[in-house]
């Protein structure tokens, strides 16, 4: 007689993952060390999300939603554009003045990628490309408003803006809070001057 399936919470066991890939890289995250974190069997993992590639794909997908969403959503609300710019800053120092640590799944996934199996560099790039856009769309509604000059490149900024995220992020692993905080102040400076 088989026993029954055991009921879990998807989106739970998939946040679980995340975190462990978060921590250790995608090469660095034994299916052992997912079983043990997503409390689930390795037959269930693979039933549930496929092979470790799929259910790390799943697991950046979820940390893009949740990571950058809320970034996208500051950056395109109505209001100051160039104070959303602004608040974005902010909460990046506020997250990278903690000295946690840990970076960010994306850029870590970045800076493996050529150790990671298949191709993602599509999904790389298409993560940052929306960064990168919403910074660009929000520098244009500030030109638009009269705050930012109209000797920047909004394209340009949201392009800088993108890649400085994703440097704060690489950073954050090796530099002290306030070499974070610095960076931050100096990007700050660069648009309200």
């Amino acid at each position: 007689m088989r026993g029954r399936p055991r009921e879990f919470d998807k989106d739970q066991a998939l946040g679980e993952a995340m975190r462990v890939f978060w921590r250790q890289g995608f090469n660095g995250t034994a299916v052992a060390d997912l079983e043990e974190a997503m409390g689930l069997g390795r037959q269930s993992i693979y039933n549930a999300f496929g092979d470790k590639e799929q259910l790390f794909d799943a697991a950046l997908e979820l940390y893009l939603d949740a990571g950058m969403k809320p970034i996208t959503e500051v950056l395109d609300r109505e209001g100051s554009a160039l104070g959303n710019v602004l608040d974005v800053l902010e909460m990046w120092e506020n997250h990278h003045g903690d000295g946690n640590g840990n970076g960010c799944l994306l850029a870590n996934s970045i800076c493996e990628h050529e150790a990671m199996p298949g191709e993602r560099d599509a999904l790389f790039r298409g993560a940052v490309e929306r960064l990168e856009g919403a910074f660009a769309r929000a520098f244009d509604r500030a030109q638009e408003q009269g705050e930012l000059s109209a000797a920047r490149d909004p394209a340009a900024l949201g392009r800088l803006f993108a890649t400085l995220g994703q440097g704060l992020s690489v950073m954050s692993r090796v530099q002290s809070p306030e070499f974070m905080i610095g960076a931050i102040q100096g990007a700050r400076q660069l648009i309200t001057a």
